[in-house]
């Protein structure tokens, strides 16, 4: 099987657990679907595979959010990915509200 077709299965089982008719691979592009199990509930789900991303939030607000933080980031870019992605902590989960919650210091 070639890679561009293996890419294209993957794409599309990503694409059926983000559980929303509007998901797709861009870059990037973020949907609400709240029921996704691309990431814990009430979390942002990523999936990058090749030069496009699959991005889910929880809610509207969320998704706003998000678009504005990745505005004119390239996130499946190399640099982006070991810069941003390689820091070794999970994402705070999102409020209710859409706002992720504020990491707590251990100090």
């Amino acid at each position: 099987m070639s890679i561009d077709a293996t890419a294209g299965r993957a794409r599309a089982l990503w694409q059926e657990l983000a559980a929303a008719p509007d998901a797709a691979f861009g870059t990037p592009g973020v949907c609400v679907a709240p029921d996704s199990t691309l990431a814990p509930p009430s979390w942002v789900g990523v999936v990058t595979i090749g030069e496009a991303a699959l991005i889910t939030a929880p809610t509207a607000p969320a998704a706003d959010s998000v678009r504005t933080a990745l505005s004119g980031q390239e996130i499946t870019s190399p640099v982006f990915v070991v810069r941003d992605g390689a820091r070794g902590s999970s994402p705070p989960p999102a409020t209710p509200s859409g706002r992720a919650t504020p990491p707590t210091s251990a100090s």
